[in-house]
């Protein structure tokens, strides 16, 4: 369980970190994590629980909006998008790569020389979610999701270049109580499947869904 604060030495991603399947990190509320580079890329259970008042943030460490001037340079330098590459979830070849987010925030990753391409990218998950959440300024897109179907709930995507999310080879549900705005794309892209009745109620006050391939 991680539960560094800005009370606290703030960890630093410098490069890749890896969470072996099996394996359960827990990251408890108010944390807060920055990247120099690299990624957090997790082949277990990556469980991130956060608060209402007192979110569980990942950022650059060029961020002194959470946890402060870490890198003690006041204003030399700014945050921007791609300044590290962001969290990989891998179920592939047996692992689990589950994601359970609740009241957190992510920013500035997607750098395109990385595994996520995007700030989260849920890749053949067993079983994650997003709720309560936010994902801004990625270099890419704020959430991918592949041949894995998770729930969103009640998150903001903002300031993304690309999609909100964009979600591949999943079955196709509702997504609602979220909100999107200064993307690329302002929708949430899907291909995939409707396998069961549903009932789409997306509209310009919510998020919209957007066609990136068949949908059947």
């Amino acid at each position: 369980t991680w539960t560094e604060t800005s009370s606290s030495v703030i960890l630093c991603l410098t490069n890749d970190v890896n969470v072996d399947d099996d394996v359960l990190l827990t990251i408890a509320e108010g944390t807060i994590i920055k990247a120099d580079y690299g990624q957090l890329s997790v082949h277990g259970t990556l469980d991130v629980n956060g608060s209402e008042t007192n979110p569980v943030v990942f950022t650059s460490i060029e961020d002194d909006t959470w946890g402060g001037d870490t890198n003690n340079d006041a204003d030399a330098t700014v945050p921007a998008p791609g300044n590290w590459n962001g969290i990989y979830l891998n179920g592939s070849n047996d692992n689990e790569g589950i994601g359970y987010f609740d009241h957190c925030r992510i920013r500035y990753g997607g750098y395109t020389g990385g595994t996520a391409d995007a700030n989260l990218y849920f890749y053949n998950s067993v079983d994650g979610y997003f709720k309560n959440s936010f994902s801004e300024y990625s270099y890419d897109d704020g959430l991918r999701a592949e041949y894995v179907d998770i729930a969103i709930e009640n998150s903001s995507f903002e300031n993304n270049d690309k999609y909100a999310a964009d979600m591949s080879y999943i079955t196709i549900q509702n997504y609602p109580g979220n909100s999107a705005s200064g993307n690329g794309v302002d929708a949430f892209g899907v291909q995939g499947k409707v396998d069961s009745d549903i009932t789409w109620t997306e509209t310009s006050s919510s998020v919209i869904l957007c066609l990136t391939n068949d949908v059947n």
